[in-house]
């Protein structure tokens, strides 16, 4: 298992909402330009703690940062409440909580928090969005 792919393995939990599908960048996919349909999910990749265990194995702290529209466009803000909930077609906890192992990816994943609605300025753009803190662990 390599961070690489579980950023992969999470992009494809991701993609099972229909609304996100592959509206999707992936850490080893991400692009300068602005994306041009929405919502839109961009996955970041944060700390890895190394040596976590006498085993060598890793955790890594991934952002999954969704973007509903442009930050003046207050109809945006109707779409987000659906991702943040526990379950549901839309729900990134589900979609997760779905496949722990991101399809093999990773011993383990899980959605620890939320950061409720935000602005996220990208490529120029500043975007309504919100951010997931994803932990993946690799033994």
């Amino acid at each position: 298992m390599t961070i690489e792919a579980m950023g992969t393995g999470l992009k494809t939990r991701l993609a099972t909402i229909a609304q996100l599908g592959s509206n999707i960048w992936a850490p080893n996919e991400i692009e300068a330009k602005a994306p041009s349909v929405f919502p839109f999910a961009i996955i970041l990749q944060g700390a890895v703690t190394y040596h976590n265990t006498f085993a060598n194995a890793i955790i890594v702290q991934f952002r999954a940062i969704i973007l509903f529209g442009l930050a003046h466009q207050p109809s945006s803000l109707n779409r987000l409440i659906d991702y943040t909930e526990r379950s549901g077609g839309q729900s990134v906890y589900a979609a997760i909580d779905a496949d722990k192992t991101l399809g093999g990816a990773a011993d383990f994943a899980v959605v620890n928090s939320n950061t409720g609605t935000g602005s996220t300025v990208y490529a120029g753009q500043n975007y309504l969005s919100t951010e997931f803190a994803i932990e993946c662990q690799e033994a």
